[in-house]
């Protein structure tokens, strides 16, 4: 994924220069500035609920219904994790990086019919993100 993250990044510094100005997500610059307990609850929401919101929304309930309306679980899949992707247009450079993370999130939803494991999944993904990036100072 970080290779998908970097050719994203690439592929859109050809394209326009202006637009990975600003590379770093608004909410790991709101998390540098942040200090004492508001900087452990703002990365607990980021890190544990808002992927708790999001599988439940894209696998739970968008994927779920297209399953059904396509009839097809990998239309579903592809279809869900292409909205997940394109939902997070604040960072443009990894879209693509998650798309394919949607693809494995949707894939393990579609195998063991649960939200455990995609959840568990996206926690620790945004977990370490949000670690790595406040380690380089972010």
């Amino acid at each position: 994924m970080i290779a998908l993250a970097a050719a994203g990044s690439w592929l859109l510094y050809q394209y326009d220069p202006a637009l990975l100005e600003e590379k770093t997500h608004r909410l790991i610059r709101l998390l540098g500035q942040l200090h004492g307990p508001w900087k452990a609850v703002l990365f607990v929401g980021a890190a544990l609920l808002a992927p708790l919101a999001e599988e439940v929304f894209f696998r739970g309930i968008l994927q779920s219904m297209m399953r059904c309306y396509t009839r097809s679980p990998w239309a579903a899949v592809a279809i869900a994790s292409v909205v997940f992707g394109l939902l997070h247009m604040d960072t443009p450079q990894y879209i693509p990086a998650l798309i394919v993370l949607g693809i494995v999130l949707g894939y393990n939803y579609e195998r063991s019919g649960r939200l455990l494991g995609p959840i568990v999944l996206h926690v620790m993904f945004n977990g370490v993100q949000l670690a790595v990036q406040l380690a380089q100072g972010g």
